[in-house]
């Protein structure tokens, strides 16, 4: 989870200021981070959509791209090995060489040549 002032500074780059209950956000975003470790996909879903933000213009989203503090830290992250498409966790990054696919042929996804 990301410190308070950067979701701050987020919210100010997506809408133009952040809202007054940034806590409430914060805590919902940690709440869908820990679903999503834990596999609850659903739950994350819903849990967003309840967060009830705005959407974003595309203006703040060409924003949001451009903040070089909100950036992942790993410059090379499209290269990282992920989950092959078709398995339960498909596309998802793995910590190991094959993630939770026993024997699967995990590759950098920019090798990938199924377009999803």
């Amino acid at each position: 989870m990301r410190p308070i002032e950067e979701i701050r500074q987020a919210f100010r780059l997506a809408y133009g200021s952040a809202p007054d209950d940034i806590e409430r956000y914060r805590r919902g975003l940690a709440e869908v981070t820990q679903l999503l470790a834990a596999g609850g996909d659903a739950q994350a879903r819903i849990q967003t959509v309840l967060l009830a933000a705005l959407e974003i213009a595309p203006e703040g989203m060409a924003k949001l791209a451009h903040a070089s503090a909100l950036r992942k830290p790993n410059p090379d992250w499209p290269n990282q090995q992920r989950n092959p498409a078709g398995s339960r966790e498909g596309g998802q990054w793995t910590s190991g060489p094959a993630g939770h696919a026993e024997g699967a042929n995990v590759q950098p996804v920019a090798a990938q040549t199924n377009d999803i």
